[in-house]
Formats: C-alpha cells, sequence, structure tokens
C-alpha cells in the first residue's frame, strides 16, 4: 500500500513550499517513514484515514533560536567556502612576485579548468564545412555555413568576407550574447563594418540559441497560452547544462568547443592572417565562453570577453576602497552554468584567473556599464600580470555608461557589443593589428530569416544541429564502461572502487563528527509512533529528523 503525505508547512510560520523549490534550496528537514503502524490500525483503516491520520500531525521540529539557524545555515556555510575560496587565491596571488612563477601557477588552473569542462574530441578530428548559400552586400558578401564542430553535430553560423581584399585578412570570433542569435541586428553591424575593413568575421549560434534551439518552444505558435518565446533558448540553457552535467561534459564545454572548432575554420582559409585572429564574447553570456576559449586555445591573438572577470554590471557602484580583500572574486551569475563553473572555486581557476591567463597575449576588459577603474582589484592584478611578462601595451579596456538598473539614453544596454563599447575595440585593434579604416556607422540590417543556414530539409538531414544523438551514444558508451568496470555481483574490491569513484565525484561526503542529538521527542498519535529529533551533524550544522 502507497501512502502519499503532504506536509504543508515544514516550520511554523513559513509559507507552503512546491517541490521543485525544496530541491533547489536544499532544505535540511528529513522525513523518514519507516510506518510502524498498529496491525489491526493499518488493516481496518482505508488509505484516506491513514493518510488523514498521517497528515495530521504537526511536523515543527526547530523552534525559537534554531528556526533562524534552518534559514540561514546552508547559504552561510555556502557563503563562508565562497569567502575561503576568495581569501586562498587571493593569498596565492601574493605570494606570486615573478612571470616564472606566474606561468605555473596559470598553467595549473587552466589545466583544472579544462578538466573540469568535460571530455573533448581528438584535436587531429578533421573540420567539414559546407557553404550553403551566399549573400551579396556593399562591399562585403555573407556566407550562410555550417561546420561540424563534434562528430554528428553541426554549428550554424554567418562567415562575412571582403569583397577584393587585396592581403590577408584578419579573423574575427563573435560569441554572442544570450539574448539573441547570430542574425541580431548588432551582429550584423560588427560583420559589416568588420569585413569592410578587410576582415573575416564569423558569428556563430551559440549552443542551445537560434537554429541550435534544443526545445520545441520556436515560435508564439509552438504553445497555445501566452509565453515568452524570444527568451527561450536564454531559459533553456539551465536544461541544457544539466543535461551535459549528467554526463560529466558541460555547457562551458561544449561552447568552448564550437569556438575552438571555428578558429580551426577561420586559419583553413586561405587569405586569411593567421596571427591576428580576434574573438569577441558579448556582454550577457557571450563573454565568460569567449574568456575560457580565449585562455586556452593560444592561437588567439586578441580577446574581448565582456562581463567576465571582474565587476559585473550587478556589483555595487563605485567600489568601496578595500575591494582587494572584500571583492567577490568567484563571481556569481544565478542558474547559468557558464557563470558558474564547476570546481573553479573549489580548484581556484576563479574569472579572473582566466582572464588574467590570456597573458602575454592582447586583452581589451569590457565592461558594459561604468567601471570602477581605480578600485577594480581584478584590473590592477591584471596590471602587474601584464607588467611580469613586459607586455602592459597588450592590455586595454572598454567601458559603457551608467547602470543595468537605469533607462535612460545614459545607461549603456546593449543586446550584444554597442557602439559605443566598439569604440575604444576599434582604436587598439588599429594600434595592435593595423585595422584601419573601420567606420562604425548604422548599415542597413537584413530581416532574420535570410541569414538562416538550414532552410531545405537536406541541409538539416547534412547538418544535424540536435544533440540528443550524441547525447545518446555518449551516455551508453558511459553505461557500457560502467557496466565493464562494476560487473555484477561486486566483490569486496569492486565495492570500494565504485565507492571511491562516487566519493571523487561528489565531494567530501565523509563526517568530521559524530551526530550529536540535540533534542529528542517521542510520542504517540493515532498509534503511530512518531520520533522528532535534531541533530548536529557538523560544525554549525543541524538537521531536523522525523522517524514514524
Amino acid at each position: 500500500m502507497r501512502v502519499e503525505i503532504k506536509l504543508k508547512t515544514f516550520f511554523r510560520g513559513t509559507k507552503p513550499m512546491p517541490s521543485f523549490q525544496l530541491a533547489s534550496r536544499n532544505v535540511l528537514l528529513i522525513l523518514i517513514t519507516s510506518i510502524c503502524l498498529d496491525g489491526n490500525f493499518l488493516f481496518s483503516q482505508s488509505t484516506e484515514e491513514i493518510a488523514k491520520a498521517l497528515s495530521s500531525i504537526d511536523p515543527t521540529i526547530a523552534k525559537d533560536k534554531f528556526q533562524e539557524v534552518f534559514k540561514n545555515q546552508d547559504w552561510e556555510e555556502v557563503r563562508n567556502q565562497i569567502n575561503g575560496a576568495n581569501a586562498k587565491s587571493s593569498a596565492e596571488w601574493k605570494s606570486i612576485t615573478t612571470k616564472e612563477g606566474w606561468e605555473k601557477y596559470s598553467n595549473l588552473k587552466l589545466a583544472q579548468l579544462k578538466t573540469s569542462l568535460g571530455k573533448f574530441p581528438e584535436e587531429t578530428t578533421q573540420l567539414n564545412y559546407k557553404v550553403l548559400k551566399s549573400i551579396p552586400r556593399d562591399g562585403y558578401t555573407i556566407e550562410c555555413i555550417a561546420y561540424e564542430s563534434r562528430s554528428g553535430f553541426w554549428v550554424t553560423a554567418n562567415l562575412y568576407r571582403p569583397k577584393n581584399a587585396t592581403q590577408a585578412q584578419p579573423g574575427v570570433i563573435i560569441c554572442p550574447a544570450h539574448h539573441t542569435p547570430k542574425e541580431n541586428k548588432e551582429l550584423q553591424e560588427m560583420g559589416g563594418i568588420w569585413s569592410r575593413a578587410g576582415c573575416m568575421v564569423l558569428v556563430l549560434d551559440n549552443l542551445g540559441h537560434g537554429e541550435r534551439r534544443q526545445h520545441p518552444f520556436e515560435s508564439a505558435d509552438s504553445y497555445p497560452k501566452p509565453f515568452r518565446s524570444s527568451r527561450q533558448d536564454y531559459f533553456f540553457r539551465y536544461d541544457l547544462g544539466v543535461q551535459l552535467q549528467l554526463l560529466e561534459e558541460s555547457l562551458m564545454g561544449w561552447m568552448y568547443w564550437d569556438i575552438h572548432r571555428g578558429v580551426d575554420l577561420l586559419l583553413a582559409q586561405k587569405d586569411i592572417a593567421k596571427d591576428k585572429i580576434i574573438l569577441l564574447g558579448a556582454v550577457a553570456g557571450g563573454g565568460d565562453p569567449a574568456a575560457v576559449a580565449g585562455a586556452l586555445d593560444k592561437r588567439i591573438a586578441v580577446v574581448v570577453p565582456f562581463n567576465f572577470g571582474g565587476p559585473q554590471p550587478e556589483t555595487k557602484y563605485p567600489l568601496p576602497a578595500d575591494a582587494e580583500t572584500t571583492f567577490n572574486y568567484a563571481g556569481g551569475g544565478s542558474w547559468e552554468s557558464t557563470r558558474n563553473l564547476r570546481l573553479s572555486a573549489k580548484d581556484g581557476f576563479l574569472p579572473w584567473v582566466i582572464v588574467g591567463s590570456i597573458a602575454p597575449r592582447k586583452l581589451i576588459y569590457g565592461h558594459e556599464f561604468s567601471w570602477d577603474q581605480e578600485n577594480d582589484p581584478v584590473w590592477k592584478r591584471l596590471q602587474k600580470i601584464h607588467q611580469l611578462h613586459g607586455t602592459t601595451d597588450s592590455l586595454g579596456f572598454t567601458t559603457g555608461r551608467g547602470s543595468v538598473k537605469g533607462s535612460s539614453p545614459e545607461d549603456s544596454h546593449c543586446t550584444h557589443i554597442g557602439r559605443t563599447h566598439r569604440q575604444n575595440i576599434h582604436v587598439l585593434l588599429e594600434k595592435w593589428l593595423d585595422i584601419k579604416g573601420v567606420k562604425d556607422t548604422p548599415l542597413e540590417s537584413l530581416a532574420s530569416v535570410n541569414l538562416k543556414c538550414l532552410e531545405t530539409k537536406s541541409a538539416k538531414d547534412e547538418c544535424p544541429v540536435k544533440i540528443q544523438g550524441p547525447l545518446e551514444k555518449l551516455a551508453q558508451a558511459q553505461i557500457d564502461n560502467a557496466l565493464k568496470k562494476y560487473p555484477t555481483p561486486m566483490t569486496n574490491e569492486t565495492l570500494a572502487s565504485f565507492k571511491k569513484d562516487w566519493s571523487n565525484k561528489l565531494g567530501a561526503i565523509a563526517s568530521t563528527m559524530a551526530a550529536e542529538v540535540i533534542s529528542r521527542e517521542n510520542t504517540i498519535s493515532e498509534n503511530i509512533s512518531i520520533t522528532k529529533a535534531l541533530l548536529k551533524t557538523e560544525k554549525e550544522h543541524h538537521v531536523p529528523l522525523i522517524l514514524l
């Protein structure tokens, strides 16, 4: 017999909380239903009566001061761990005084970063790409292309080519923000202005966006009730990230590899200037993968990550004078896995370390809104890193105006990279790479539909963009390997190995102290024996428990 119990509240004075919220907030009340009911009661009562009896039990355990303890203990624990990671990273930074010391530290952190991202295909995998159509424009051509990032998994992109180029062309890759796919007006403008100036510009669809969306909600017609169709690509980043994490992969890892293969594509062009590859990451969700790809792929000469590494648009402005010791170097990005990189705080490859590891190559440190340059502790670290390398001339910045909270013309909101933000980028690219003659004026944009790549069934069949197939193959391979590694029945040796592997995946799971019973109460209600207990399982960590 199955009895379902719905407890309206866990603590007195709290509101009912849906199960998905409980899971996401890691509520620590544990309900153990080892139900020992009197036999006559069990068989003489209906399921409804039993459920009613159980539902009448007051689940409150925490009272008085423990109400506040439960409310804050998880957040406090996480906060303390983040503060500890920041302090550890700062202490390690203070110990670095030479270029060799920084390179040793940086190489270790980048190796840990790459390991955390998942597994990658062989570097020797041949790059396949198709030009699906070409669109002539004034001074340049737009090619709607697709290239194979992983076996059986393709990237849709627009490649802007200059017309009548007389010399090797710098290559620009633009990683869009999470707001829109590749066809956005700002992206078209950047493709046009830089291709007119003699550059080859690749604008790709991020994984899960545009033609590479992994959900069915393409338009308002996809669902009978009103919903924000334009935001579904963004919302489903979370689901896609979880799917990849289940296979020990990551959304950031797959996005990085798409960019890496984009560099391969540019370098395969006969007219490309191989030493002039530029990577730009747009303001929201584009700067993160651009910074990671820029740090890991040494073929990229200039990296322009927005809103990653230091203060974010949401960071209080101006910064306090003691920001060196109080700044949250670990960063934060709500539910976006690309902004909360797995193991980054534990292993120390914090955002500032990733951006700093681009040195001695050229970096433009991008900020969407007003930037407190004087008090930014990350900027000071970037300056010192380039001083150690003797490359202070390879460090620049670009910044906007106002605040993310404002809505006036003085607040430099943009969808990807606005004209305000591009001004100093043009200055630095001319200085560093001799990219001259950039006329950053408004260009007539095409309708989004004109820049789609997979317009025919044959194109969709030849260039599959759905991730389900590759993930199923990956999952099956992992299952097969696990069955070989852990055959049943398990021996003691195999079981020990199994537990060790789980411990490695879950982190520190062994308790640091024996559980202490803070309080215990035994009662009987409706022939149900009830034990309520409050346990202290770790330092300052309490678990309420009900045993029926």
